[in-house]
């Protein structure tokens, strides 16, 4: 049960006979919020620079890493990602991600590490989440299948990201 008092200055005054109805918390419309930390922890390492064909790529939320099971990911707010490589970004409520150009078409899912790209469904280590106002993804996940090649140089904490 969840106990809420909002407090506040304003002119109007409070309607007591208006209910409020709170829909019941089921998988598909909620996260496990232990989960969330584990998958959204505190950067491993400092801000990883993000290079496209050698030109630093500016982001409006900076790239962090996390560690994952078999290994450490980078996450890249979305948008600023597909666009810097010549993709559009389309969302449709409540949750899917569609990433597109010409032909080409990736289905992504906010929290569920199932995905779509050419009629093929595909897992990721790191599904999408939102943070802030920001869709998070893994950096390699998604340069790659938008046809790149990824390499991380760890002495320098730089990822670069060459066009094909």
């Amino acid at each position: 049960m969840l106990d809420l008092l909002i407090e506040g200055d304003a002119d109007a005054k409070a309607d007591r006979d208006v209910q409020v109805t709170i829909p019941v918390l089921t998988p598909a419309n909620s996260i496990e919020l232990e989960k969330l930390m584990e998958s959204t922890a505190a950067p491993i390492k400092n801000v990883p620079v993000i290079n496209l064909n050698g030109v630093p790529v500016a982001f409006d939320v900076d790239p962090y890493m996390v560690e994952v099971e078999g290994g450490s990911r980078t996450l890249a707010p979305l948008r600023s990602l597909a666009e810097a490589l010549g993709f559009e970004v389309g969302w449709v409520e409540p949750d899917q991600i569609n990433i597109m150009r010409g032909d080409s078409v990736i289905n992504m899912y906010i929290n569920k590490p199932g995905y779509m790209v050419g009629g093929m469904e595909k897992q990721l280590d790191a599904p999408p989440f939102i943070m802030g106002s920001r869709t998070m993804v893994p950096l390699r996940f998604i340069a790659e299948e938008l046809g790149c090649t990824v390499q991380y140089d760890g002495a320098t904490n730089t990822v670069n990201i060459f066009t094909n």
